[in-house]
C-alpha cells in the first residue's frame, strides 16, 4: 500500500464488522479516519530515501521505490510489495497452492501401478519428485507467513526484535489474542470468510499505530516520551487531592 493512497471507510458498513472484538482493537479503530494531513501535523519522521512522511511500521521498498503500510517484504514471484492491503492474499495463496500441489501428489501416488505411469516412468517421476519438492518447501513458507500473521508481526518487525535492531522501541505492534490479529490482516472475524478470497476493506489503513502511539505517550521511534510519565504522575495526584 503505497503511503499517499489512503482509504477512507464508511462508517455505516464498520460498525456490524466491529462488534465483539476487543477493546485493544477498537481503541485503535478510533484513528481509522484519520489523514495523512492530520499526521503530518505532528509527526517528523521521513523517509530517507523518498523524502515523504513515514509513518510507524512503514518501510521502504528499494525495489518499487515507495514507502509500504505493514511491509513484509517484496515477492518476486507476485512482482510486488507484500504489505497491509495484499497480506491477506499472499497468505492465502500460499495456501491454496499448497493444497494444489498435496492434491496433485496424491493424485500422482494413486496411480503408481496403473499401465500409463509405467508407460511414462521417466516423466511421472520426475513429476513426483518436484512436487514432493515444492510441497515442502510450502509448508515451510505457509508455517512461516500463518505464525506471523497470529502474532501479528511482518517479517521485518519479527527480525528487529530477534536481532535487537528494533530502536529500543518500546511500543507492541501486535494484539493479545491470535483471533485479533487476524482480524487486521483479514478485515473479517469469521474464520471461513477469512479463507475466501474477498474484496472487502482492509480495518486498519495503516496510520492508526501513528496516532496511538502519540497519546500514550511514544515518540516516532516508539521511545517513551521524556517527562510524560512525571506529567500524567502530576496530573493524577493533583486528581487525588481535589478528591
Amino acid at each position: 500500500m503505497n503511503v499517499s493512497n489512503n482509504n477512507e471507510f464508511s462508517e455505516g458498513k464498520e460498525d456490524d464488522r466491529f462488534e465483539g472484538l476487543s477493546k485493544d482493537v477498537k481503541r485503535l479503530m478510533k484513528y481509522r479516519t484519520k489523514t495523512l494531513d492530520q499526521l503530518k501535523s505532528f509527526w517528523s519522521r521521513k523517509c530517507e530515501k523518498c523524502n515523504e512522511i513515514k509513518p510507524a511500521r512503514t518501510h521502504h521498498c528499494s525495489i518499487c521505490n515507495e514507502c509500504v503500510f505493514h511491509m513484509d517484504h517484496h515477492c518476486p514471484w507476485v512482482n510486488n510489495c507484500v504489505g497491509m492491503e495484499n497480506y491477506r492474499f499472499f497468505v492465502l495463496f500460499l495456501l491454496y497452492l499448497f493444497l494444489g500441489l498435496a492434491f496433485f501428489f496424491l493424485s500422482i501416488i494413486s496411480v503408481w501401478k496403473h499401465h500409463n505411469y509405467r508407460d511414462h516412468r521417466h516423466l511421472m517421476h520426475f513429476l513426483t519428485i518436484l512436487d514432493g519438492a515444492l510441497c515442502i518447501v510450502l509448508i515451510g513458507f505457509n508455517v512461516w507467513n500463518w505464525f506471523l500473521a497470529c502474532t501479528g508481526l511482518t517479517t521485518l518487525e519479527f527480525m528487529a526484535q530477534v536481532t535487537g535492531h528494533s530502536n529500543g522501541s518500546l511500543y507492541d505492534f501486535s494484539f493479545q489474542t491470535i483471533h485479533d490479529n487476524m482480524f487486521k490482516i483479514f478485515g473479517t472475524q469469521s474464520y471461513f470468510a477469512m479463507l475466501s478470497p474477498s474484496l472487502r476493506n482492509c480495518a486498519f489503513t495503516g496510520l492508526e499505530w501513528s496516532f496511538e502511539m502519540r497519546d500514550l505517550g511514544f515518540n516516532e521511534r516508539g521511545s517513551v516520551i521524556e517527562g510524560r510519565d512525571e506529567e500524567e504522575g502530576a496530573a493524577s495526584d493533583s486528581a487525588d487531592s481535589e478528591e
